[in-house]
């Protein structure tokens, strides 16, 4: 499975098409799709991405009896109708659906942002604020991420 580590800034050409990350690249052209997924997320202006990896395990949960709670499949039958697969050409540019990046309100240029095993594609603005905000509330739960070994030092 991909792991999608920090932050890159690409432009998206005159035909709609945007490089992904070449340090992404080799992971994902693993797969049984040579390209990635993405659908517009339901919790912020912006785009989630993956590989093609990480939507067939999905499906073979969704096949294995008992794998998921009914309001697990009905969300995961959701997404299942909703993503695109979208190809690499041969440099590595994927076409940004339109209707996807009116969404997200991108132009011009986007922000892969790395989450582990998913991505995020924002308007560059859009995902200053996002930032903005969470690192105000990740220094306010500074001593509660300390309790549980994510951070270490002192407050």
């Amino acid at each position: 499975m991909a792991l999608f580590t920090s932050t890159h800034l690409n432009r998206i050409d005159k035909k709609g098409r945007i490089s992904v990350p070449a340090m992404w690249r080799p992971a994902l052209a693993q797969t049984s799709f040579n390209g990635i997924v993405v659908i517009r997320s339901y919790r912020a202006a912006t785009i989630e991405g993956c590989g093609y990896d990480r939507l067939e395990r999905m499906n073979e949960s969704m096949q294995t009896p008992g794998a998921m709670t009914d309001a697990q499949r009905t969300t995961a039958e959701l997404l299942m109708s909703r993503v695109q697969p979208l190809p690499f050409d041969t440099e590595g540019r994927i076409m940004l659906p339109r209707d996807l990046a009116e969404f997200a309100s991108i132009q011009g240029d986007a922000l892969f942002v790395g989450l582990g095993p998913i991505f995020e594609l924002w308007e560059p603005g859009g995902h200053q604020r996002h930032t903005d905000a969470a690192e105000t509330q990740a220094r306010a739960d500074r001593p509660s991420l300390r309790d549980i070994g994510l951070l270490g030092g002192k407050s």
